[in-house]
């Protein structure tokens, strides 16, 4: 990037998630409530590039799920300023 200076405050990568969220509050009529059903776990790659910046990291992320449901909530980009916790 021309306006970086320092290239080596630069970072990328390149990921794969996996994960599942799942209940364990059950009613009766509940199958599977209890553990984790690895057909329910749900794939995305993407990428990423963080820039340490003077007022901390800049992080942007690309991702694309792979196994989504019709009824999953999707996030593709990703903009994160500072460190997680």
């Amino acid at each position: 990037m021309p306006f970086i200076k320092d290239r080596s405050s630069l970072r990328s990568a390149l990921f794969l998630d996996v994960g599942n969220v799942f209940n364990t509050n059950c009613r009766e009529n509940q199958v599977n409530c209890f553990g984790v059903d690895a057909g329910e776990l749900r794939y995305s790659v993407g990428i990423g590039v963080t820039w340490l910046s003077g007022f901390g990291p800049l992080t942007f992320s690309l991702a694309k799920p792979l196994n989504a449901s019709p009824i999953d909530e999707r996030e593709v980009f990703q903009f994160t300023l500072g460190r997680g916790f």
